[in-house]
């Protein structure tokens, strides 16, 4: 089982690769997020895992898609909290 977390721009929200930023980076009027970082990526998975919202067990070759900005929230405020 494989799932995509996705990132559509609309609604306030940029997707990288435009004039915003680049092309790794999302974000909204108050969080950035750069998709190219690993812990970025661990973060978010780890964060839809605790949701409960990654299949456990499938069989190979499906696909899915999560739709990022659910989780974007709860991780671009953890990056931006002060170690």
């Amino acid at each position: 089982m494989r799932t995509r977390i996705v990132f559509r721009e609309g609604g306030g929200r940029y997707v990288g690769g435009g004039a915003y930023s680049h092309s790794g980076g999302v974000g909204d009027r108050t969080h950035h997020l750069n998709l190219h970082r690993p812990g970025t990526v661990r973060a978010l998975l780890d964060e839809a895992v605790r949701r409960g919202l990654l299949p456990q067990e499938g069989r190979d070759g499906q696909e899915g898609e999560l739709d990022g900005w659910i989780l974007f929230d709860a991780v671009s405020r953890a990056a931006a909290a002060p170690s």
